[in-house]
């Protein structure tokens, strides 16, 4: 689907990447399924109407079934892994050790470092972008897709850190937390590329 071989190797790596992710979280949710039924979502999740569940996969198939390559890298590489998981991740593992979750903190951490290769690939493909005059394409899909994944962050993130967080063990709000991690660094990579802030 991409003339450069480069590309074609990453999207195979990435697409790995992925099916470890999936093995990763269906493990995880196993080893608690003897203590609470709720805990088999890894494979249910598909057979649900669980809202949760049905916008995270709107916003993923949004960005990796109905978009072009193009498309596909800038959204999910560049905004949904530069811009949100790759240093989420980071601040969610160590927030889960600080309260205990020794578990989910290693199966976050090992995502993340997933998340760091798979971010190499959007900006890279932006300066290329913007280079061949395509300022206005690469603008609207920074901007779309951002947006998208701000408001589902806001939801999967933001009520467990300000709700379901104890108190003693509670670093900052959501609000901090995306400032500190998302929106400074995010800011900074729009601005060192010459985009502007997604409106």
């Amino acid at each position: 689907f991409a003339k450069a071989p480069g590309m074609r190797n990453m999207a195979v790596f990435g697409a790995l990447d992925e099916n470890r992710h999936t093995q990763l979280q269906l493990a995880f949710s196993h080893e608690y399924i003897n203590k609470d039924r709720q805990f088999d979502w890894a494979t249910q999740g598909y057979r649900t109407q669980n809202w949760g569940i049905i916008a995270g996969r709107s916003l993923v198939d949004d960005m990796m079934m109905t978009r072009d390559v193009v498309e596909t890298a800038i959204m999910a590489n560049f905004a949904l892994e530069t811009g949100f998981t790759n240093l989420q991740f980071i601040g969610l593992s160590s927030d889960a050790a600080n309260a205990g979750d020794y578990s989910f903190s290693r199966l976050i951490q090992s995502i993340q470092s997933d998340e760091a290769r798979h971010a190499q690939i959007g900006t890279p493909l932006l300066k290329l972008m913007l280079a061949n005059g395509r300022e206005a394409e690469a603008q609207k899909m920074v901007d779309i897709s951002f947006w998208r994944c701000w408001k589902l962050f806001c939801v999967l993130t933001g009520i467990p850190m300000d709700y379901y967080m104890p108190l003693d063990k509670r670093e900052g709000s959501w609000k901090e937390f995306m400032v500190e991690w998302i929106v400074n660094q995010f800011e900074r990579n729009l601005r060192d590329l010459g985009l502007k802030t997604p409106w």
